[in-house]
């Protein structure tokens, strides 16, 4: 795809089922073409690939629901403060979790949950006494940078029929 030195190059999911180390060298391939002036669309539902973009565009039920540099995605997306916390018990934990006051959304990450709460209301301590007086035991729970997945759950939290606020940067 790259011998005739093509000035784009589409990659859809590039690095699926690739092992580590190929997946390093082939996302310094990618960046090496890039600086080099040649422009690359890439398709990928690795999130920390995503990083690596200039732009990457969220698409939701066929529709692009933002369209912005890594970093604007996160700022604008995640609105709420977000808290890792770890149960001990996971039977029921993110419904249970989602029920407490001023909790906008809780999401898996790994084994622990990524718990978006209302700017303000809760710190760690907080949170882990309202867990603690619904019965369940938090050993951890820890106040987080959103990261790129947790900027694409809040994006595509509501139905593609819903009403969404969508938004595409300028072209730089």
């Amino acid at each position: 795809a790259i011998l005739h030195e093509p000035p784009i190059l589409f990659l859809d999911e590039p690095t699926s089922g690739v092992d580590p180390i190929a997946r390093r060298q082939f996302w310094d391939l990618i960046r090496g073409l890039a600086a080099n002036g040649v422009t690359v669309l890439i398709t990928t539902h690795f999130m920390d690939e995503a990083e690596f973009c200039d732009r990457i565009g969220f698409i939701n039920g066929g529709r692009l629901v933002a369209l912005d540099p890594p970093a604007d995605l996160k700022r604008r997306a995640v609105t709420e403060d977000v808290f890792e916390v770890g149960l001990t018990v996971w039977r029921g934990a993110k419904a249970a979790v989602a029920a407490l006051d001023g909790v906008e959304a809780v999401a898996w990450f790994g084994r622990r949950l990524h718990v978006f709460c209302r700017r303000g209301l809760y710190t760690g301590d907080g949170l882990r006494q309202a867990l603690g007086a619904r019965g369940m035991e938090a050993p951890t729970v820890s106040p987080v940078v959103p990261s790129l997945e947790d900027a694409f759950i809040r994006l595509t939290r509501l139905a593609p029929t819903e009403k969404q606020s969508y938004w595409v940067s300028p072209l730089i």
